[in-house]
């Protein structure tokens, strides 16, 4: 007979969690690396147009002298022929890849729906056990004690009241 156990349960299982702190921890250092390649293209191209605009500037407000100098006008012509096309070649580069790439990876290694659905039905077993209001859960008081740092968001309230909804238990998902 099949195991039916999963070999890992994130919503029954505190050591687990260490686990999940250490990708919601790498997950996010990739996202930042992710952020600081972003801004390092946009940095340099935000550089570039600068540059190109001042010299264009440059060049139109002294007409006379850009227009009388055939080194100003190979320059304008080698830029517009040579470093467009360069800067189309870089505004073509996918940034990123390898960071969606390891987040994909990591994917697998995150709770699924099914850890979702069981974190639900412990929540549902806390508040028929302690006989919570959705309001005593929402901000983390448990044995009529407040905890803050247990407090859920918004979001979280949320995920409870669509699974009981799915449920059809609709007085709790209210």
């Amino acid at each position: 007979m099949k195991n039916l156990v999963k070999e890992k349960s994130y919503a029954a299982s505190t050591e687990v969690l260490k686990v999940l702190l250490n990708y919601e921890e790498m997950l996010e250092d990739n996202l930042h690396d992710y952020v600081m390649e972003l801004k390092t293209k946009l940095d340099l191209t935000q550089q570039a147009v600068e540059n190109f605009r001042n010299e264009a500037s440059r060049m139109s407000a002294d007409f006379e002298t850009f227009r009388s100098n055939p080194l100003s006008s190979f320059a304008l012509i080698r830029h517009q022929q040579k470093d467009w096309h360069k800067w189309a070649l870089f505004m073509k580069q996918k940034i990123g890849e390898a960071h969606i790439a390891y987040a994909q990876h990591l994917r697998s290694k995150l709770p699924t729906a099914v850890d979702l659905q069981d974190a639900n039905r412990n929540i549902e077993l806390l508040i028929k056990y302690y006989q919570l209001s959705p309001k005593e859960l929402a901000e983390g008081t448990l044995l009529q004690y407040s905890q803050p740092d247990s407090a859920l968001s918004s979001l979280d309230c949320y995920a409870l009241g669509m699974f009981n909804y799915v449920q059809k238990e609709y007085l709790k998902s209210e």
